[in-house]
């Protein structure tokens, strides 16, 4: 699958809000590792996908929400149209990534104010390399986010910003 990911958001937002000084913290290679090998188990069924990822640092854990971004069409009669990838994932493959996993949850509301196709997600707890991580699988990125790629009419593919 082709894939590359999108901007780490708000990593230390956390560590802010508990009124520390401003500290510079850069996510650990192993968490940006541990990234790296969960979106490798995104595969969409047809195309080309992105994966994107945010990032968090809470409560002493890394809390990270993954998601295979939209794609925009470019050209023709749908042009503009931003559209949500279908793809599978890799659960079992993911048992494989952490050290060990405490939870594991799939979080589903058919009925939610907050999306009118419903909402539902994965969530997985547990440690990588003596990190807590706390990881949401979610089916599409959040609308700030905008497309992931843009797909021309004749079959082009390009990664949006």
């Amino acid at each position: 699958m082709a894939h590359s990911h999108l901007v780490i958001r708000h990593l230390v937002q956390g560590l802010e809000a508990r009124g520390r000084d401003a500290i510079d913290i850069r996510m650990p290679e192993v968490i940006e590792n541990f990234v790296t090998a969960v979106a490798d188990l995104f595969e969409p069924f047809s195309g080309a996908a992105r994966v994107g990822y945010e990032c968090n640092f809470a409560d002493d854990s890394f809390e990270i929400s993954m998601f295979v971004g939209a794609r925009e069409i470019v050209g023709g009669q749908f042009d503009g149209r931003q559209e949500p990838q279908n793809f599978r994932f890799n659960l079992q493959g993911l048992f494989d990534r952490f050290d060990s996993i405490q939870s594991l949850l799939w979080n589903a509301m058919p009925h939610s104010p907050m999306n009118d196709g419903g909402l539902s997600f994965v969530v997985v707890e547990g440690l990588v390399q003596g990190h807590t991580v706390r990881l949401q699988l979610h089916p599409t990125a959040p609308e700030e986010m905008g497309p992931a790629i843009r797909e021309y009419t004749d079959g082009t593919v390009e990664l949006a910003n």
